[in-house]
């Protein structure tokens, strides 16, 4: 009978663990490719380097990006840009997807005033 039960817990325990695992994963989904994000990066920087303001340069990284992932976090992005959150700290917040060096690198550009270089730079490098 306690094997019987401890059997039933155990079971129990790994499909709860599968279900959560599982929930996580779709609503979060697998990573977009670094190409992917560097496309994103690249129509970003030339945006800015256009002159555009840096709220309509992050819409045009939302409508390049395909991934599903990567298209909720440019929207992130935009959004916490548009509250007056500074770029780097927009996208802090999706260290899944923006590698920390990149974010450092967004961060020493924005110190310059050379966000569009800086990305430029990064992009040509990965």
């Amino acid at each position: 009978m306690r094997r019987r039960s401890f059997l039933l817990c155990l079971l129990t325990g790994i499909a709860v663990g599968f279900f959560v695992w599982l929930w996580r994963f779709q609503n979060r989904g697998p990573l977009p490719s670094p190409k992917e994000v560097n496309d994103t990066l690249n129509e970003l920087a030339i945006a800015i380097q256009q002159g555009m303001p840096l709220t309509y340069a992050i819409e045009q990284a939302v409508n390049r990006a395909t991934h599903p992932r990567l298209k909720r976090a440019w929207e992130d992005v935009l959004k916490t840009v548009s509250q007056g959150s500074s770029l780097s700290r927009a996208m802090s917040a999706h260290r899944d997807i923006f590698p920390n060096e990149l974010i450092i690198t967004v961060q020493k550009g924005e110190i310059q005033g050379k966000v569009d270089i800086v990305l430029l730079n990064y992009t040509a490098r990965q």
